[in-house]
């Protein structure tokens, strides 16, 4: 049976990844963004490794610039509709994975 993880445990582990991360010049630089900015590195990596993909995987497709270009923003758009639904489901109230408050 598979362990679920906390958004504690998530939070630690990410917390010592970025710790190895700066060591690496530009992991330690994707880890401080992320730790100012994470919404906005999730997308960017994200997207990035998307069109890469969809790039790779198109090349013998025959396709036009202008047809990269439209599946490109398309792919992009797609990247931020997932990001915004994960960090959606972080901030629910309701959410069970989040830590009880203090009383």
């Amino acid at each position: 049976m598979p362990r679920k993880h906390s958004s504690a445990s998530a939070t630690l582990a990410w917390s010592r990844f970025a710790q190895r991360a700066k060591t690496l010049p530009l992991l330690g630089h994707i880890a401080r963004w992320y730790v100012r900015r994470p919404f906005l590195t999730s997308w960017l990596l994200l997207a990035a490794g998307m069109v890469l993909l969809m790039t790779l995987f198109s090349l013998d497709a025959g396709l036009t610039s202008r047809e990269y270009t439209a599946i490109a923003v398309a792919t992009v758009a797609l990247a931020w509709l997932c990001v915004w639904i994960v960090f959606l489901e972080e901030d629910e109230p309701g959410n069970l994975d989040a830590e009880p408050p203090d009383a």
